[in-house]
């Protein structure tokens, strides 16, 4: 089953449908030339009911782990409190604000090392201009930090649920 870019693989046994890996669900699709085919029982619809449902749990569950966001503590959330306190500022240009948005998701997501916020608190402890504060933490905040990260990538979820291949498979050895 298909949705956005997720794609899930289930098979159910007529109670309970189970999510499995792409290369078990391969080993399920392959046939040889001598097997015969197999008809359509009735309860063929049902099980794809059941997997459909199972598919909408598994992406409910998906949904919940993106949503939820892990609060910062500490001198972390220190950092996001004054990134989101000088984002208020209308002083900031547009490319300036998208750095300031990307410097705020960098900590939530703690790909910043604590020696590096820890000198962020310490050099904009006592400054209440949020433009000399956003120019501090330029300079504090090594490039790297603000390159998107490879090894994340979003899932697109956006569209309509596909069932991308349903078929009926009689119990073997697999």
């Amino acid at each position: 089953m298909k949705k956005g870019g997720l794609k899930k693989f289930f098979i159910a046994d007529g109670n309970n449908p189970q999510e499995i890996y792409f290369l078990q669900a391969m080993k399920y699709l392959e046939v040889s030339a001598e097997e015969k085919k197999v008809k359509t029982p009735k309860t063929y619809f049902e099980h794809l009911e059941l997997n459909k449902r199972g598919f909408e749990m598994a992406l409910a569950e998906n949904e919940k782990l993106i949503t939820e966001r892990a609060t910062k503590k500490g001198n972390d959330g220190t950092v996001i409190k004054i990134l989101k306190a000088i984002a208020k500022c209308k002083a900031f240009t547009d490319d300036q604000d998208k750095i300031i948005q990307r410097m705020k998701s960098i900590w939530e997501e703690g790909n910043v090392p604590p020696g590096v916020t820890k000198e962020v608190i310490r050099q904009t402890k006592g400054m209440t201009d949020p433009v000399k504060i956003f120019y501090e933490m330029i300079e504090i905040v090594p490039d790297k930090y603000f390159e998107e990260r490879k090894g994340k990538k979003k899932i697109n979820l956006s569209g309509d649920m596909k069932v991308i291949l349903s078929s009926y498979l009689k119990k073997g050895d697999t």
